[in-house]
């Protein structure tokens, strides 16, 4: 006999098998029990209360059974006082006949069957009756017609009668205040009760109704904080479109119209549009009056027909034309305020505008918009022939009430004006000779002022500022006028931009142009401007002369006449050309070819005559200069390519291992370490928990593999031993069958 050998096991295997034996004294266990209850608990009221005596215990325990035996009973309780009974939408109680209609399951009108069906149904009929339906189905379909034609001539006799009965009630109360009229004489009449005006007081103030309590007044500081939250909201939201974060924008507030005018880019109209600066950096250069310093004069008109379209014509009805308290056409608005000076045209104007809200409302958006048409056809008509001054003065005072109309119109005010802009456009692009009329300049001018110019895209904004753009690209410079109107039209587009600091070369082209006529002996120059051109070149030198530059601002005179040649003309348009370059450059500081679009202004400004201008001119050139000095001493950023590393050959990487003698030398802050500390424990425990969480799926896997193999092998067991007794039995039966067979032999 062999001798049994020690077996000496790794401290794997034995760490393995722990493990295996802890897991079978807890999870095992707890697996065994799983959805196992083995204990008792006690959840009568008041068991666990020690507050609560016995009897306190037991009268508590006896309502809650009360309780509960209660809604039982209460499923079936038809005397709820909360459910009303009721028949065909009547309730019982204001029925006053209670028939007792007979079924329509009944076969007969005693009850019972007729005799003629029974005499052929059940016995035949004999020898004297009639073979026609001999068969059994056709006997029942008959008998199951003649049960339908019946009941329905009860259906129809009973709704007969129900007619008759209803038309009998109508008549009979008909008939009862003649029943119940006394003969009384006059004398026997009562003397009538006279109301008292104080009585009737009483009563009106009995059932006057209640007043609600008004919002409650917010103080100073709460409407100063509301204020300044919704101007950030707006803001916010102007940012956005701005932006293009937004790409649908179905909000049409109609808010209540500002008292002052506000621009289309302020945060409180209908639009959620953009913040205005009431007084913008433009300042030095824009339109003026000799004395008047409003910036009310650089407004436009359209080039369209001087009276209501056709189409808008048709869409108004009649009855529309009768209720419409305002002009729906150039020649009604002609004949209210033709005799008027300006001042009462703007408050006739504003007047029927009050009219028709009040007796319209607001919502009646047909006569409104029809109303804007017809007020920029008489713009249109004002500037296109004579200009004069009072014209521009209308404009100004008219703006308000447009910018009003705009927002009551919301989508088809921009849609009229998109029209009149696409009409204008058609004019100036089928022109050989491009040339701005005064109307096209005071409709772009307007632009701004009723609809939002910083949005990523507005279906008027955009393309007004694209249709500026061209015709400042187009623009030859070869006269005096030309120039000015180019001015006032990069006046207008940094209007547009000033928000949204959109890039438009064609004003930087137009300004470096303008520019390129008052330098004396630089020819280096592209078209539109011609080599020999040099119109803003003076005559005369004006070191300390000051009083040559009478304007510092564009006057509304250059737009709308001719501008007179003289030195006086020319240093306010150079002017107001090196502010215009100031203002764009300030605007274009941020961009990354800043320089690049600068650098032959740059030059233009060294060939400058600059010993010839005044005082002020110099100032306005050196800060021109210095601004684009900032610039251009600003590193640039050039694009690179991504720089990459070279990747190490896999033979020779090093095998680098940290260094642990000096770590006290490490110059890490203590918080760092622990930090460090714990997160080497957190990834330890971690990968620990996860290790022994396969471990534990793992051990109840083989488990749950063990006792299905158990089960199947028990299967297999009992099946085997059922196949034994059947064949046993089969055995049994045949030697029974095999003895039967011998006997009868």
């Amino acid at each position: 006999m062999k001798e049994a050998k020690d077996v000496i096991l790794s401290k794997f295997t034995s760490g393995r098998e722990k493990g295996i034996q802890k897991r079978k004294k807890t999870l095992l266990m707890e697996y065994k029990l799983q959805k196992k209850s083995n204990k008792f608990i006690d959840r009568r009221i008041g068991e666990k209360d020690r507050a609560m005596t016995n009897d306190d215990r037991i009268m508590a325990r006896f309502v809650a059974h009360r309780i509960k035996a209660h809604n039982k009973k209460q499923i079936f309780n038809l005397d709820n006082e909360d459910e009303l009974l009721t028949h065909h939408g009547r309730t019982l109680q204001d029925i006053e006949k209670y028939d007792n209609p007979q079924s329509d399951s009944e076969d007969d009108e005693d009850g019972k069957l007729n005799a003629d069906f029974v005499e052929k149904a059940h016995f035949g009929g004999g020898l004297f009756s009639k073979v026609v339906n001999d068969h059994h189905k056709s006997t029942i379909e008959e008998l199951i017609a003649e049960s339908k034609k019946r009941k329905a001539e009860r259906q129809q006799t009973k709704e007969e009668t129900q007619t008759l009965t209803e038309k009998l009630d109508e008549d009979l109360k008909e008939l009862f205040p003649v029943f119940t009229h006394s003969a009384s004489t006059e004398s026997e009449v009562a003397p009538k009760f006279t109301k008292d005006s104080y009585d009737v007081l009483v009563r009106e103030l009995r059932f006057e109704p209640i007043g609600k309590p008004a919002q409650k007044l917010k103080t100073e500081e709460q409407l100063n904080s509301d204020e300044k939250k919704k101007f950030l909201q707006l803001e916010n939201e102007r940012v956005q479109r701005m932006k293009h974060q937004r790409e649908s924008e179905d909000e049409e507030d109609h808010r209540p119209v500002l008292e002052e005018f506000p621009s289309a880019d302020s945060l409180d109209d209908g639009f959620d549009l953009d913040v205005f600066d009431e007084e913008p950096s433009t300042e030095g250069y824009s339109c003026s009056d000799d004395e008047d310093e409003n910036n009310e004069e650089e407004y436009e008109c359209t080039d369209s027909k001087a009276a209501l379209s056709e189409e808008d014509c048709m869409k108004l009805t009649a009855t529309d034309l009768k209720t419409s308290k305002v002009p729906v056409s150039i020649k009604q608005l002609r004949q209210i305020i033709s005799e008027l000076s300006t001042c009462e045209k703007i408050s006739k104007i504003n007047n029927l505008l009050r009219d028709q809200q009040v007796h319209c409302g607001t919502s009646n958006k047909k006569h409104l918009m029809n109303f804007f048409s017809t007020l920029l056809d008489y713009i249109d008509s004002l500037f296109s022939h004579s200009v004069t001054e009072d014209s521009l003065h209308f404009v100004d005072k008219l703006s308000p009430i447009l910018f009003e109309l705009v927002q009551l119109g919301g989508d088809t005010a921009a849609e009229i004006a998109y029209k009149r802009l696409a009409e204008k456009y058609s004019i100036f692009s089928a022109q050989r000779k491009p040339e701005v009329t005064v109307d096209m300049l005071i409709f772009l001018k307007l632009i701004p002022l009723l609809f939002p110019t910083s949005d990523y895209y507005h279906p008027v904004s955009t393309p007004a500022s694209v249709f500026s753009g061209q015709i400042l690209f187009r623009n030859s410079c070869s006269n005096l006028q030309l120039i000015a109107k180019g001015l006032f039209l990069a006046i207008i587009i940094l209007e547009y931009i000033s928000l949204s600091h959109r890039f438009c070369p064609e004003v930087i082209i137009f300004l470096r142009n303008v520019l390129y006529t008052a330098a004396a002996g630089y020819e280096n120059t592209y078209p539109p401007v011609q080599m020999t051109n040099k119109i803003l070149v003076l005559s005369n030198k004006y070191y300390d002369d000051e009083s040559q530059l009478k304007n510092t601002r564009l006057p509304s005179s250059f737009i709308i006449k001719d501008v007179p040649i003289c030195d006086s003309s020319k240093l306010t348009l150079i002017h107001v050309s090196l502010k215009l370059l100031t203002a764009f450059c300030e605007l274009y500081k941020s961009f990354s070819a800043c320089y690049a679009v600068l650098s032959p202004i740059e030059k233009l400004i060294k060939k400058l005559p600059v010993d010839s201008y005044p005082q002020s001119i110099r100032k306005v050139i050196s800060e021109l200069q210095s601004q684009i000095n900032n610039i251009v001493q600003k590193p640039l950023n050039h694009l690179m390519a991504q720089k990459r590393r070279p990747k190490a050959l896999r033979l020779y990487e090093p095998n680098i291992r940290p260094i642990i003698e000096n770590r006290s030398l490490r110059t890490v802050s203590q918080a760092k370490l622990e930090r460090e500390k714990l997160m080497r424990q957190y990834k330890k425990e971690k990968k620990g928990a996860l290790k022994e969480i396969r471990k534990d799926r793992n051990f109840i896997a083989r488990v749950k593999l063990s006792e299905q193999t158990k089960r199947d092998a028990e299967r297999k067991n009992k099946v085997k031993q059922i196949f034994g007794w059947g064949q046993s039995q089969q055995s049994e039966l045949k030697r029974i069958e095999r003895k039967n067979r011998f006997q009868r032999r």
